[in-house]
């Protein structure tokens, strides 16, 4: 039980940062109701599933170099952390909607592969199978529900949330949750390189 709700913890903070999918998601809510944007949000729900599977899969391979190592895969985890949210900070306005706006395909496909096209989320994937402590001795296939769960969830939500606010939640304002939201990412990765190096010494 403990196995599977750190696993739900991991798929919402994985898919919780603010970028390109959740731009889309929230596009699709406001412009065709909250079924559109759940749908949408399904299809990064199986991308986190993906990287998740072989998160765990990576893990059981090589638990023995991470026990050995953790202090620099921690420090590694953190400095890609930090990228990301400085990333999330500072993209423009304009490079955000308009990379939403040129996805042509269905809507979970188009959640699916801009996902997927994140080299970060797989690196993101292993630092929060780390910090959650979702190592082989976990349960594989519950470690994997448990992610697919907590991604479907957080979409659940966001989508029900924005539907609520309709049209006054605006892109504008989404930026400035970008910035802040980038900011206390970057935080974290912050906490994750101190205690990385801390180990390291």
């Amino acid at each position: 039980m403990i196995d599977i709700l750190k696993a739900i913890l991991v798929g919402i903070c994985a898919s919780a940062p603010l970028g390109p999918v959740c731009m889309l998601v929230l596009q699709k809510t406001l412009n065709y109701g909250r079924n559109a944007g759940f749908v949408t949000g399904l299809g990064s729900a199986f991308a986190d599933t993906l990287f998740a599977s072989i998160a765990i899969l990576a893990v059981a391979a090589v638990q023995k170099f991470i026990e050995d190592n953790s202090g620099i895969i921690m420090l590694a985890g953190g400095l890609i952390v930090i990228a990301v949210g400085i990333s999330m900070a500072v993209r423009r306005s304009m490079d955000q909607c308009s990379r939403v706006k040129k996805v042509s395909a269905r809507f979970p496909l188009q959640a699916f592969f801009l996902a997927l096209s994140n080299p970060g989320a797989l690196a993101l994937m292993f630092a929060l199978m780390l910090i959650f402590k979702i190592d082989a001795g976990s349960d594989k296939l519950l470690s994997i529900l448990g992610v697919a769960i907590g991604s479907v969830l957080w979409w659940m939500t966001l989508t029900l949330i924005s539907d609520k606010l309709g049209r006054n939640l605006n892109f504008n304002t989404l930026l400035k949750i970008n910035r802040i939201v980038g900011a206390l990412v970057a935080a974290f990765g912050l906490w994750m390189v101190a205690k990385g190096s801390l180990a390291i010494i």
